[in-house]
C-alpha cells in the first residue's frame, strides 16, 4: 500500500499533480486550519477521485507557523498508518509553505522515507534526495481545477464553431475589424430591430430611432454578411429585410463583441498542445448547493502544460475592471498558477494607459488593436501564452 503525505497549499496544480501522477492508494492531507475549511481538502480529494477511484484520504488540520506541530503530527500520522511491514510512504514537499516543506523533509530523513517534488515548469517528479526523474507528470485538466474548487462548468453561452466554418469566421472577423464603426450601427440596428422576435427573419425599416437617435444599418456590410453566408435573400427596398442562415448566425449577428472572442477562440485552437478550449465558459462556483448559478463567464478558457489561461476579449477600450475580473479567475482557480491575456481593440499599449500598466504589474499579457489587426496575430497569440508559462504569476 502506498500512502502519500500531502501538505495542502493554495495552488490547485500544487495539490493536484504529485498525487495524479503518483497515484497513491492513500493521501494524507495535512493543512493549516486558519487558512482552509475542510470542504476545500474534500473537493480536492473529489478532483482527484475522478482519476483514481479507490483512493482513500484523511485529513488532519496544524499550525503551519509552528514547525515542531508540523513534524510531531507528521510522524503522529504516519505511525498510525503503519498497518503492515509493506506500506510505502512517501512526503510530498511541492507545497503547503515553508515551514511544512522543512518539517515534512526532517520527518523524511529521520524515518528514511521516500521525498519528492514536481517540478511543474519541467513536467517531472523528483526524487528529493537524489534529485533524479521519477516520472513525467501527467496533465491536469480544466475540469479537475473546477471540481478541486467546488466549481463545474454548466456550459457555453456561445456555440464553439467547427473547424469547416473557421475560415469564414476568421473573414468576417477581420472585416468588422476594419469597419468597426459600421458594425457598431449595423448591430444595434438589428439588436432593437430583432427584439422580441424569435423568428429567422428579418424585416424592418432600414432606419430606426434609438435613445432618441437615428440608427441605420450600414448595406456594404450587409451585403458582406451575405457573401460569407451568414444571412440570405438579402432585399433593400423599402424595407430592409433578409433571413438568418441559422439560429448561430442569428447570435453571431446581434452579439456586438462575439466578433473578437471567435477570433481569439479560432486562433487559440491552432495553438500546439493546447488541450482544451472553451468559448464563454460558464461556470458555477458552488456545485454543492444544487443550484445552477452562473457566476463568471469568461470569454476564452484554455489549458496547456497543465495551467488555466483566462483570456478576456474586448471590442471596446477596457477598464480597470475588466483586469480585476481576470485576476479574481485567475486566484480562484489557479492561485499563482493561473494566467491571464487581455485581448483588447484599443491603442492601450501604445498609449500605456493606467489598465495597461496594471495588467503588467500583475503579470497579464496584453494583445491590442495593433496586435489584433497583424497578419501574424495567432503567432502573437501563441507567444503570450508560452511566454506565461516560463514565468510564475506574481500574484
Amino acid at each position: 500500500m502506498i500512502v502519500q503525505i500531502e501538505y495542502f497549499d493554495f495552488d490547485v496544480l500544487t495539490n493536484l499533480i504529485s498525487i495524479l501522477t503518483m497515484k497513491p492508494d492513500k493521501v494524507i492531507f495535512i493543512y493549516d486550519k486558519d487558512l482552509f475549511k475542510k470542504n476545500a481538502i474534500v473537493h480536492l480529494y473529489n478532483a482527484c477521485k475522478t482519476h483514481i477511484k479507490n483512493l482513500e484520504y484523511e485529513m488532519y488540520p496544524v499550525d503551519s507557523d509552528i514547525l515542531d506541530d508540523v513534524c510531531i503530527l507528521t510522524e503522529k500520522v504516519i505511525a498510525k498508518n503503519t498497518s503492515q511491514d509493506n506500506t510505502e510512504y512517501i512526503i510530498d514537499l511541492t507545497g503547503g509553505g515553508d515551514l511544512m516543506t522543512i518539517g515534512g523533509y526532517k520527518v523524511g530523513k529521520k524515518l528514511n522515507l521516500s521525498m519528492i517534488y514536481a517540478d511543474i515548469r519541467k513536467n517531472q517528479i523528483l526524487d528529493v534526495d537524489t534529485n533524479k526523474i521519477i516520472k513525467n507528470t501527467v496533465n491536469i485538466n480544466l475540469e479537475d481545477y473546477l471540481i478541486a474548487k467546488g466549481a463545474t462548468l454548466i456550459g457555453n453561452s456561445h456555440f464553439e464553431p467547427t473547424k469547416d466554418n473557421y475560415n469564414r469566421l476568421l473573414d468576417m472577423s477581420r472585416y468588422i475589424f476594419q469597419n468597426l464603426d459600421q458594425w457598431k450601427k449595423t448591430c444595434r440596428y438589428i439588436q432593437v430591430s430583432m427584439s422580441g422576435n424569435t423568428s429567422l427573419t428579418f424585416s424592418h425599416a432600414p432606419q430606426i430611432t434609438f435613445n432618441g437617435q437615428s440608427v441605420k444599418p450600414d448595406i456594404e456590410l450587409l451585403k458582406y454578411c451575405q457573401e460569407k453566408q451568414f444571412i440570405s435573400k438579402l432585399n433593400i427596398n423599402n424595407n430592409i429585410s433578409f433571413q438568418f442562415t441559422s439560429e448561430l448566425s442569428k447570435q453571431y449577428m446581434t452579439t456586438y463583441g462575439i466578433w473578437l472572442e471567435l477570433y481569439v477562440y479560432i486562433e487559440a485552437c491552432k495553438i500546439k498542445d493546447v488541450t482544451a478550449i472553451r468559448l464563454g465558459a460558464m461556470i458555477d462556483w458552488d456545485a454543492d448547493d444544487g443550484i445552477k448559478n452562473v457566476g463568471n463567464e469568461i470569454d476564452v478558457l484554455l489549458s496547456k502544460n497543465s495551467r488555466p489561461i483566462f483570456v478576456s476579449c474586448k471590442l471596446t477600450e477596457p477598464d480597470t475592471d475588466a483586469i480585476n475580473e481576470i485576476i479574481v479567475n485567475m486566484r480562484r482557480v489557479g492561485g499563482s498558477k493561473g494566467k491571464g491575456i487581455l485581448v483588447t481593440f484599443s491603442n492601450i499599449k501604445s498609449s500605456n494607459t493606467g489598465t495597461c500598466k496594471r495588467a503588467y504589474e500583475m503579470g497579464i499579457r496584453v494583445l491590442d488593436k495593433e496586435d489584433i489587426l497583424s497578419d501574424d496575430f495567432g503567432e502573437r497569440l501563441r507567444k503570450s501564452v508560452d511566454s506565461l508559462l516560463r514565468k510564475d504569476s506574481v500574484l
